[in-house]
């Protein structure tokens, strides 16, 4: 059979079509404080002077609702500071969340509110944009990889294309 146009131009729809359910994101747990030998130390879109950037390959997750999650670490190379988030990160947008911040007593303290956020056009998510880009999402698929792939790529610091001398920042 073949679809004709309804009066306003449009082809009509199978009778068996049906909207796809909006995305909602599921529930997520606190992940347990990170081990120093499950990070991994990566690097962000551009040098960050007198810091240092790692990612918790303990904590690493994808969720049914395609949530990466993670826990990153960041250093001053003074060794005087850490900080700890734990976040999430969506390959299909530009968006991530922040779920917790680490406490020096070795606990996680809930961020109250926290939403879905667009990356900021400015260095400070310069981190998140490599971890999409060079570690966790099928470049222009919006797509997570598999976690294996995931762990790999953190094992040898990001993609091939990293590999390669390649890396571009094309938005």
């Amino acid at each position: 059979a073949v679809d004709f146009p309804d009066e306003q131009g449009e082809m009509a729809l199978p009778p068996t079509f049906k909207e796809p359910e909006p995305w909602r994101e599921q529930g997520w747990e606190l992940p347990p404080f990170p081990e120093e030998g499950d990070l991994f130390e990566v690097q962000p879109m551009e040098r960050v002077p007198f810091f240092r950037f790692w990612v918790d390959a303990a904590s690493l997750s994808i969720g049914p609702d395609e949530v990466i999650r993670y826990v990153t670490v960041i250093t001053a190379e003074t060794g005087n500071a850490r900080n700890l988030r734990f976040e999430g990160l969506l390959c299909g947008s530009d968006q991530y969340r922040t779920y917790a911040h680490g406490r020096a007593d070795g606990t996680w303290r809930r961020v109250r509110n926290s939403g879905w956020e667009p990356f900021a056009a400015d260095p400070s998510d310069h981190l998140r944009v490599a971890l999409k880009r060079y570690y966790f999402c099928k470049e222009g698929m919006g797509m997570a990889l598999p976690r294996e792939r995931i762990l790999q790529n953190l094992r040898r610091g990001g993609d091939a294309a990293q590999e390669q001398g390649t890396r571009w920042f094309f938005d």
